[in-house]
């Protein structure tokens, strides 16, 4: 499994246009096989600050994934809409310990 977090700095006056560039984007996402979490939010303690959460069944899915259009699109104007660079992260995750809470 593979789980990508994106954190990036929206510019507050591009925050409404950004949002509405990634609607369609978002929507894609959510459709993709294997592409199990697709959840762009903002940080509580500053909203102008985006993090993107992602989880794909694997590495074969991931990639297939940063070659669609959509995510070309996103790429290529990215910069239109952050205040700075994102931060990345990838992490590759080789076995997941699923926890349950038997009081509910």
């Amino acid at each position: 499994m593979i789980v990508q977090v994106a954190t990036f700095p929206v510019r507050p006056e591009k925050k409404a246009e950004f949002i509405a560039f990634i609607e369609p984007i978002i929507a894609a996402g959510r459709q993709e096989p294997g592409l199990n979490i697709y959840l762009p939010t903002w940080k509580s303690e500053d909203e102008n600050v985006g993090v993107w959460i992602e989880e794909y069944e694997s590495q074969a899915v991931f990639d297939a994934h940063m070659q669609t259009e959509m995510t070309q699109r996103l790429v290529a104007h990215l910069a239109d809409y952050l205040a700075a660079p994102p931060e990345i992260r990838v992490y590759d995750v080789n076995s997941v310990n699923v926890q349950t809470f038997d009081s509910f």
